[in-house]
């Protein structure tokens, strides 16, 4: 939106993503994203998201059950997921083509307030990417999420105060006249 539709943003705030995204933790994402689970319970998910969900260390059973409730539905057919399947197709077919540079996409936010909160066990966003980020926009906010893979669940205490220090950033930001 930076590069089409910069009238539209008042910053950006991304949750362990960036302009490279590592291809493995995308394979990973798709072998899941779209399908229905092959579990009948809000409980059998639970039980299995830590499997599903590399990196995540010393989460409480509460925390995934509050997990499995944000992202599955039960109905009288069984779970479902409560987003457009086609989001699962879509990335599946992305991934049998080269991904696209967006280096360019991310440098058309220069001037907006940027933070980026990265998990410390990511396969989507690398320590490298993050690093590169961070070169090119030294003004960004950043936080690393200790002990969580992708995505960290933004109720960490990191990424709390890191979202905090964004928006007190975009009420003092005031967009160039066009």
């Amino acid at each position: 939106m930076a590069a089409t539709a910069r009238q539209r943003l008042l910053g950006l705030c991304l949750n362990d993503v960036g302009p490279v995204v590592e291809f493995h933790g995308l394979e990973r994402i798709a072998e899941y994203a779209g399908i229905h689970p092959a579990v009948a319970t809000i409980e059998e998910v639970m039980d299995r998201l830590p499997a599903r969900s590399p990196g995540f260390v010393d989460v409480p059973d509460f925390r995934w059950a509050e997990e499995a409730v944000r992202h599955f539905v039960e109905t009288p057919d069984g779970l479902n997921n409560p987003y457009d399947p086609a989001i699962g197709e879509a990335l599946r077919a992305a991934l049998t083509k080269p991904l696209a540079d967006a280096w360019p996409l991310f440098d058309a936010c220069a001037g907006l307030p940027l933070a980026l909160i990265r998990a410390e066990n990511s396969d989507i966003l690398s320590q490298a990417t993050a690093t590169e980020m961070r070169r090119r926009r030294p003004d960004m906010l950043f936080a690393e999420v200790a002990k969580r893979g992708h995505a960290p669940f933004l109720d960490e205490p990191a990424a709390i105060s890191l979202v905090h220090e964004w928006l007190t950033e975009l009420e003092d930001y005031r967009p160039p006249a066009e």
